[in-house]
């Protein structure tokens, strides 16, 4: 039997990495980061990271699709290509 200390499959100590810490601690302290992104960030580094791959899904899916149907109701449509 190993004498090394079991932990949790998800120990976020154990999968997090000092680069991927710094580059979180980059972006909360960046002042042109905005604060419901520096709040995600905060509050993901505590979740489970496979619970935390689907969220950031659905977060990109309706939110990406939500921005561009704004977007394409505000920018000027371009005209129909002709047709040959």
């Amino acid at each position: 039997m190993s004498d090394e200390p079991k932990t949790a499959p998800f120990a976020l100590e154990s999968v997090a990495t000092k680069e991927h810490d710094d580059q979180i601690a980059w972006l909360l302290a960046h002042p042109g980061v905005s604060d419901w992104l520096k709040a995600a960030l905060r509050s993901g580094t505590a979740c489970n990271p496979v619970e935390l791959m689907n969220d950031i899904d659905l977060l990109s899916f309706v939110l990406r699709r939500r921005a561009q149907a704004v977007i394409a109701t505000v920018l000027p449509q371009p005209p129909p290509a002709p047709h040959d």
